[in-house]
């Protein structure tokens, strides 16, 4: 597999990633806890990539949160 094939597969995740890096990097700048920040802005950052992918089913979660249990 080459980096085209791995760009155009992981696009969303790779471009989250990079956003989420760029926005800690902000706020480290400005002095918030930056382990915390950073942590939260990756993994934010994954979550968003992974949903336009559409490796995740938002729909389907949230049906599932607010299903009826027998």
């Amino acid at each position: 597999m080459d980096n085209k094939e791995v760009f155009a597969r992981y696009r969303g995740r790779i471009i989250g990633i990079l956003a989420a890096i760029l926005f800690s990097l902000l706020y480290f700048f400005v002095g918030l806890s930056v382990a915390i920040t950073v942590f939260i802005f990756l993994f934010v950052g994954y979550i968003l990539g992974k949903w336009f992918d559409g490796d995740i089913d938002v729909a389907g979660y949230v049906n599932a949160l607010f299903q009826r249990r027998r």
